[in-house]
C-alpha cells in the first residue's frame, strides 16, 4: 500500500467545472433573521444571504473550506457560523452585513452553533468533546453531543449539559431550552422507521432542573424552535413523510400538521419572531406563514463557481482510513479530507460534504466516477 501511495506522488489533478447558478439547489442549513427579512443559507461551502423573498443571493463567506450551519443573533446584528479552516469544524462569529469572522473555539473536536443565548453575549453550541468522568453513557464522543456555550468576544467554552441535546434553543425568558435527544446509533437521515432510539423532543427547566418530554410519536420528532407562549414546532413523521408540526408544551399529544409533502422530507426548520417559517424540501428552500400555503423562493446566485479548472494536489503518504475493495481491484482512501479512489492506476475524487448523508451534494466536482450521496 505505501509503494502505491508512493506512486501517487507526482500530482493529482482534480476537475471541475464554472458555470452561473442562477437558482441553486440543495440549499443548506436556511436561518432567518429575527425580523423575518433575511435568510442566511449555506451553498457548496460558503454562505450567503437572500431577502426572506427571495431574489439575489449576497455571498457572506468568500473561501475554499467549508462554511454552514448559521445562526443569527437574537438583536439580528450577528451571525454564528462553524468551518473547517483549520481541519475540524471551529465556531466563528462575523456581522450578519458580511466582513471578516472572528474565531471563538480551538478545539480539535467538532463545534456546530444551535442559538445565542437570551442576551446575545454567548453562542450556544453542540460539540463531540469528551463527557465529563462520571458519565454513566456508553463512551462515544461522537455519538453524544454536549452542550457547550462560548462568549461571543471570544474566552473559555462551558459545558452547560452532557445529556445528548442537539438542536438546542432557548426561550425568550432563558429559563428553559428545547431540543430533540439522540438514544442510540441510528443514522439520523433514515426514513420511516420506529425504533428505541428515534428522537424526541424535550424542554429542559434551568430553574427546577427537570426534562419534560413534550412529543409522543414512537417515529421520529425532530429540529424543534419556540413559537409564541408555550407553543413550538418541530418536524415529525407521525403521519407517514416528514414534515412540519406545530404543538403546545401543555397538550403535546395534539399537534397539528402544517404542511403536507408527500414524497421528499421536510428539514432544516428555521422560524423568526414574527412568525415567519423556513425550511427546506429535495433540495428547495421554501417558507410558510401559519395558515398559508409553502412558498417555494426564487434565488438568483450568478457566480463563478469551481468550474474545469485543474489543480495539482502531491500526496506525500499521508492519505489515512485505507480500504481494498473486495474484488481487488479499488483502493479508497481518505486524504486531507476527502476520499479518493483507485481504479487501474487512475484517482477518482469522491467528494462528499460534511451533509453526505442529507443527501446534498456542495462544492461537486464534475469527475468521472464520482459517487453521489443518496437522498
Amino acid at each position: 500500500m505505501r509503494k502505491l501511495l508512493t506512486t501517487l506522488c507526482i500530482g493529482l489533478a482534480l476537475t471541475t467545472t464554472a458555470w452561473s447558478q442562477s437558482q441553486p439547489r440543495w440549499i443548506m442549513h436556511p436561518a432567518l433573521s429575527p425580523d423575518g427579512k433575511y435568510i442566511a443559507f449555506s451553498y457548496k461551502g460558503n454562505l450567503f444571504k437572500v431577502a426572506s423573498t427571495g431574489g439575489p443571493a449576497t455571498p457572506l463567506t468568500i473561501n475554499n473550506f467549508y462554511n454552514g450551519y448559521p445562526v443569527w443573533s437574537h438583536d439580528g446584528k450577528k451571525i454564528a457560523f462553524a468551518s473547517d479552516r483549520y481541519g475540524d469544524f471551529d465556531l466563528y462569529i462575523m456581522n450578519s452585513t458580511g466582513g471578516e469572522a472572528t474565531r471563538l473555539t480551538f478545539n480539535s473536536a467538532k463545534d456546530i452553533p444551535y442559538d445565542f443565548s437570551p442576551d446575545d453575549q454567548q453562542v450556544l453550541f453542540g460539540t463531540d468533546r469528551h463527557d465529563v468522568y462520571t458519565s454513566a453513557r456508553f463512551p462515544g464522543d461522537n455519538y453524544w453531543m454536549k452542550l457547550f456555550a462560548v462568549p461571543v468576544k471570544g474566552g473559555a467554552s462551558l459545558m452547560i449539559n452532557s445529556a445528548g441535546t442537539e438542536f438546542v434553543h432557548y426561550n425568550d425568558k432563558g429559563d428553559k431550552f428545547i431540543f430533540q435527544d439522540r438514544k442510540g446509533y441510528e443514522d439520523p437521515w433514515r426514513k420511516h422507521h420506529t425504533s428505541a432510539v428515534t428522537r424526541d423532543i424535550w424542554v429542559y427547566d434551568n430553574n427546577k432542573h427537570e426534562y419534560a418530554k413534550v412529543s409522543d410519536f414512537k417515529g421520529e420528532d425532530r429540529e424543534p424552535v419556540w413559537g409564541k407562549d408555550d407553543a413550538f414546532y418541530y418536524l415529525s413523521e407521525r403521519n407517514g413523510n416528514q414534515n412540519l408540526f406545530k404543538g403546545t408544551i401543555t397538550n403535546p399529544a395534539n399537534p397539528q400538521q402544517l404542511t403536507h409533502f408527500e414524497k421528499n422530507p421536510v428539514r432544516q426548520l428555521s422560524r423568526s419572531n414574527d412568525g415567519l417559517l423556513a425550511f427546506t424540501d429535495n433540495g428547495d428552500c421554501y417558507t410558510l406563514k401559519e395558515g398559508e400555503q409553502p412558498q417555494k423562493l426564487n434565488i438568483t446566485l450568478d457566480a463563478d463557481f469551481s468550474g474545469d479548472e485543474t489543480t495539482i494536489l502531491p500526496i506525500k503518504g499521508e492519505a489515512s482510513e485505507m480500504a481494498i475493495s473486495a474484488d481487488g481491484k479499488q483502493v479508497a482512501f481518505v486524504y486531507r479530507g476527502d476520499i479518493f479512489r483507485l481504479q487501474n492506476r487512475t484517482l477518482f475524487l469522491c467528494r462528499y460534504p460534511p451533509d453526505y448523508y442529507a443527501g446534498h451534494c456542495h462544492r461537486q466536482r464534475r469527475v468521472p466516477g464520482r459517487l453521489f450521496p443518496r437522498r
